[in-house]
Formats: C-alpha cells, structure tokens, sequence
C-alpha cells in the first residue's frame, strides 16, 4: 500500500472558514490592532514629532545590544516651483504663444520643472532657455515636513521579532481565532 493510500488525510486540504469564522476572526484582529495601535502610536508620534520639531536632526537611530535596529529619518518637501501669481503668468505664457483658453499644461510643467531657474541676485524666477523674468513664479524652497520614514536593518528586524515573539507568542496562542496554526501549540508564532 502506498503511503499516499495509507494517509488520506494528510492530502485534504483543511476546512474552508465559514463567512461567520472570518467575521470573528476579523473582529477579534481588529480590536487587537485597535488596542496595541492605542498603546504604540503615542510611541512613534513623540519620536516623529521631535524628529520634526527638532531643528538640525534629520533622525532617529535605535540601537539594541550595540545593534543597529532601525533609522528614523524626516522626508521633507524638495524645492519645487510654482505659479503664485496666476494672471501675470497667463500674460506671459499668451505673449509666447502658448495659450488657447488655458495655458497648455505641457508648458506649465516644461516651465515649472526644467526651464524655471531662480536668480538670487534679482530676487527673480527666470526662463533658462531665454534669460527672461517669468512673471508670476517663485521657487518655493521646499523643507517642509512630509513624514518620518523609517528602516529597519535585517539584524534590527531579527531581534526586536525574536524578543516579540518571546513576549507575545503565548498570548497569541491563547487567541485562537485571530493566531496562526503554528501558534496553536503555545510555543509562540514561530
């Protein structure tokens, strides 16, 4: 006899949940993230927050056991340019052609991301094709605050997983309809 024929078991797959098990299962992770996302996001904001309220930081960097675990660093705006004074713009881009009702946004974007130069001496934004004023367009420095991204190493990831998987793997077993099947044994979530 094979051992397939022996085992017909092990070849099935198992059980389909039923709608009302994935319901339970999704309402049980749902208040578990809810709960931990109460106790953690107070964490990451105040570290987020002195990041960007902290002149001459770019970042965080957290270290266990003289391990590099994670970066935490601020991304901010580029400088960019753009159109604050929109007649005299629309003047300008019509004497040059480039109008019909609306200024062609093709050109606005030639204008705004390649050809627009500042001059610092003027206090001006010019067209570096021509050498001419565009009226109506200043460069907006950029740095302003966007977000804090955050990276972890792989050596970081290992360890802070291994510890929370020590520290949270029983409870994870202990929450059957929300823990995968290899917590099931109370041995964590390995």
């Amino acid at each position: 006899m094979s051992q397939e024929q022996a085992n017909p078991a092990a070849e099935q797959a198992p059980p389909a949940l039923t709608p009302d098990q994935l319901a339970l299962k999704a309402a049980v992770a749902t208040r578990v993230m809810a709960y931990w996302s109460r106790i953690c996001q107070p964490v990451i904001d105040a570290n987020k927050e002195f990041i960007r309220d902290t002149p001459g930081i770019p970042g965080t960097v957290a270290a266990i056991d003289d391990v590099r675990a994670a970066s935490f660093s601020e991304v901010t705006t580029k400088p960019f340019y753009e159109i604050t004074d929109e007649a005299a713009f629309l003047e300008w881009a019509d004497s040059k052609g480039e109008t019909t009702w609306v200024v062609r946004e093709t050109f606005v974007n030639v204008i705004l991301k390649g050809r627009a130069r500042w001059d610092a001496a003027t206090d001006v934004c010019v067209d570096s094709a021509t050498g001419e004023v565009i009226p109506g367009v200043t460069r907006n420095p950029g740095g302003t605050h966007k977000y804090v991204k955050y990276t972890f190493t792989a050596a970081g990831e290992e360890l802070i997983d291994n510890t929370l998987n020590e520290v949270f793997g029983n409870v994870a077993a202990a929450l059957p309809m929300i823990a995968p099947a290899a917590a099931e044994d109370g041995e964590g979530n390995e």
